[in-house]
C-alpha cells in the first residue's frame, strides 16, 4: 500500500520532523511505500529556506517569496494523488496543509484514512 504522512509542521519544535520520520518507519517496516512530505519538501532547499517560504505562503501567497512553497504544494497533492491511504498525524486539525491535503484525499472514492493513535506499537 502507498501511504501518504500528513500533519502539522509549522509552530512545533523541529517541524514535527520526528513524528513524520516515526510514521514512515512503522508503515515501512510493514512493507508499505510511504510518502512523507518532509522529503519532499527536502528536495526544493534547505529547511530554512522552506519554512521562509511557508511564513510567506500561509500569510501573503501572491508575494514572490511564496513560489517555492506552492511548487512544494504541488509536488505533494501530486504524490497524494498517487497513493492509497492518507495517515493523519496528531494535531492534523491544526494544520492548513494537511487539511488541504485530507480534502484532497476525500476526493478519492477509495482512499484508506488513518488516525494517529498514542503510539506505533
Amino acid at each position: 500500500m502507498r501511504i501518504y504522512i500528513a500533519g502539522p509542521m509549522a509552530g512545533i519544535p523541529d517541524c514535527n520532523i520526528g513524528a513524520f520520520a516515526r510514521a514512515s518507519f512503522h508503515f515501512r517496516e510493514r512493507g508499505h511505500f510511504v510518502v512523507n512530505p518532509v522529503k519532499v519538501a527536502r528536495i526544493y532547499g534547505t529547511d530554512r529556506e522552506v519554512a521562509e517560504s511557508f511564513d510567506t505562503y500561509n500569510t501573503r501567497p501572491d508575494l514572490p517569496s511564496a513560489a517555492l512553497a506552492a511548487r512544494i504544494v504541488a509536488a505533494e497533492l501530486d504524490l497524494l494523488s498517487t497513493c492509497d491511504a492518507i495517515y493523519l498525524l496528531r494535531g492534523w486539525e491544526n494544520s492548513v496543509g494537511a487539511r488541504r491535503e485530507l480534502a484532497v484525499a476525500l476526493k478519492k472514492p477509495s482512499m484508506i484514512f488513518m488516525l494517529e493513535k498514542e503510539n506505533h506499537e
